[in-house]
């Protein structure tokens, strides 16, 4: 009977994984979110998750450790400036780089964000969040431009 609870626990993650794939590529694409940021990046804290709710259905009397490691939720998508270490950067480049914040760190304790122009993720601790502003909020859909705000293209093309 223990076999049978347990393979049942496996095919309700394993379903469950299914569906939180193909709603974060939804919210991917809602996003406008470019197409190097695939699956691979977005599905590894959501199995960190799935671990922990299976360990909960099967041990009952067992409540694991949180599987963030009390990070504090964040909103999937949003800005984060990441701080660059001075070994990063040189005396007059900028200390903080704009980023899309994708999920926390699955080795390691950190958030994970994509910078779109370096097309680089870094899983650092410091980091500031702008909740509110989504990243790929400002970009239309078919403008040329990447990362810019539609006012920076109308400004150029006034110059022709």
């Amino acid at each position: 009977m223990a076999d049978s609870d347990s393979n049942s626990d496996e095919v309700t993650s394993s379903s469950i994984l299914a569906e939180l794939t193909t709603k974060m590529t939804e919210v991917l694409n809602r996003a406008s979110a470019p197409s190097q940021i695939g699956s691979d990046h977005t599905v590894a804290p959501i199995g960190i998750k799935l671990d922990g709710i299976r360990a909960i259905k099967t041990l009952s009397t067992f409540v694991p450790l949180p599987t963030i490691q009390m990070l504090p939720p964040r909103v999937f998508g949003c800005v984060a400036f990441v701080h660059l270490h001075k070994n990063q950067r040189t005396k007059l480049e900028p200390c903080a780089i704009r980023c899309l914040f994708l999920g926390y760190g699955v080795h390691q304790k950190g958030h994970r964000c994509y910078d779109p122009i370096t097309r680089r993720i870094y899983v650092t601790m410091d980091v500031r969040f702008l909740e509110f502003d989504h990243f790929y909020s400002s970009v239309s859909p078919n403008s040329s431009l990447q990362g810019e705000t539609p006012e920076e293209e109308s400004n150029w093309s006034t110059f022709d």
